[in-house]
């Protein structure tokens, strides 16, 4: 599995949908781990607060973007 790969493509999925380039790359961060996590079937932990608000502020700027266009 390339993590760099896919955090790669998950940010500049983010940035283009217009969620600001460090909000993108804290959430492709997460959210890699996660995947990345879940394909080699280890135990994926909740999120934490702050990588909740993290994740929830960039689905919030896409979707914010989105309703824009």
């Amino acid at each position: 599995m390339d993590t760099e790969r896919i955090k790669a493509s998950i940010q500049k999925d983010l940035e283009t949908a217009g969620v600001p380039v460090s909000l993108a790359s804290e959430t492709a961060q997460i959210l890699t781990e996660e995947n990345r996590k879940s394909f080699n079937n280890e135990p994926v932990p909740e999120r934490t607060e702050e990588e909740q608000h993290i994740v929830s502020s960039a689905w919030t700027w896409k979707n914010a973007q989105r309703h824009e266009g």
